[in-house]
């Protein structure tokens, strides 16, 4: 503290690592007037010593045991509740889960093995017929009717023309029907029908029954147009 009343002090951090009796050494402090001309001065602090204890010693010298989490209070009617809520939503799902397949499964669907000794067209017809005597569009399962449809023609790709369909994309079975020996009329005939049906299955697409049954027709001409021509033989008189 100055004589005109002005006091100067400054606030030192110590950080100690050791526990014990340590010592804080002397420390000089440079004094320099208002002006900065005259001349400075050095004042040294007074060397003074700390003890360094530990803090949250257990009494029995022992290191002490982690704590366990701190549990949660719930209450039972909250935890019943919660429980009720689960289990009715369970029954619910499940009880959809019985519908929808008792429905889809009532169906017999259309199969092209179902006659395995006729040639491909002829079992595409009839699982085409099959598939429109079913009741799918009267039920409005428009999508089941749209995925049976082309599945049916996928397979008979697979059949007539050796190349693979029923676990390809659309674009994906175009790409084998270019290098196989089918015409280029029913590559762009096949095409419209396997787009409108990937609609019904991916987009939602719900068109009315009507079209669904056109969709059906094409692909029963697509089938009568690819169909494998049979030469018929007239046998010759024999010589008298």
């Amino acid at each position: 503290e100055t004589p005109e009343g002005l006091r100067s002090g400054a606030r030192l951090l110590v950080t100690a690592f050791e526990l014990g009796e340590l010592e804080i050494p002397s420390v000089d402090v440079r004094v320099v007037a208002a002006d900065g001309r005259s001349s400075t001065e050095i004042l040294s602090t007074d060397r003074f010593g700390v003890e360094i204890v530990s803090v949250g010693t257990d009494e029995s010298g022992d290191i002490r045991d982690i704590r366990g989490p701190l549990a949660i209070p719930v209450s039972a009617v909250r935890m019943a509740f919660w429980t009720l809520i689960v289990a009715v939503a369970a029954a619910l799902a499940y009880w959809l889960w019985r519908r929808t397949r008792r429905s889809v499964g009532s169906v017999e669907p259309a199969r092209l093995d179902a006659e395995p000794d006729l040639p491909p067209h002829e079992r595409a017809l009839a699982a085409l017929e099959a598939l429109e005597a079913s009741p799918l569009l009267e039920r409005g399962q428009v999508k089941e009717y749209h995925i049976q449809v082309s599945a049916i023609l996928r397979r008979y790709v697979e059949e007539r023309f050796d190349v693979e369909a029923l676990e390809l994309t659309t674009a994906e079975v175009f790409d084998g029907l270019a290098r196989s020996e089918a015409d280029a009329g029913f590559r762009q005939g096949l095409r419209p029908f396997l787009e409108q049906c990937d609609l019904v299955k991916f987009a939602k697409f719900r068109p009315l029954p009507e079209r669904c049954r056109e969709t059906l027709a094409v692909g029963r001409r697509l089938v009568l147009e690819s169909a494998p021509v049979v030469e018929k033989t007239t046998a010759e008189p024999e010589a008298a």
